[in-house]
């Protein structure tokens, strides 16, 4: 098997073409190795897998053996330690938001505001319990 980065956006019908040649491309097992790729238009950074099969033009390709696949590998790895922080970072935000609110909701002025009218006394509870 080998992988390809596309460099700039495309279709399946131009890929196939610049892989296979001609007509060849028809049926080359691109869309099989990736499923997760809408072939309509294949965005530039797109990395996808590509089947050894002759006619293949393998100028383009690299093997997913050896140094490649280890630095797509580690490629893959730094994105998602890059996602988790993100989300992490995202989680500790909201905490901190979370616990600004609950503080002002459980303010003095907050509480008399409430407690003289009967109809948002309910509001303010439940406000209160969403953010616990």
């Amino acid at each position: 098997m080998r992988m390809i980065v596309i460099k700039q956006g495309t279709d399946l019908q131009a890929l196939g073409t610049r892989l296979f040649g001609s007509t060849a491309h028809k049926d080359n097992g691109l869309q099989r190795l990736n499923p997760h790729i809408d072939f309509k238009k294949i965005e530039a950074g797109t990395v996808l897998f590509v089947p050894d099969q002759p006619g293949l033009k393998t100028g383009e390709t690299n093997s997913v053996s050896g140094w490649v696949f280890d630095e797509f590998r580690a490629q893959v790895s730094d994105s998602i330690d890059a996602s988790a922080t993100r989300v992490r970072e995202g989680f500790a935000t909201l905490a901190d938001e979370r616990q600004t609110i609950n503080a002002v909701l459980k303010s003095a002025a907050i509480t008399r505001l409430f407690e003289a009218d009967p109809d948002l006394k309910p509001q303010l509870e439940a406000a209160l319990q969403i953010f616990k």
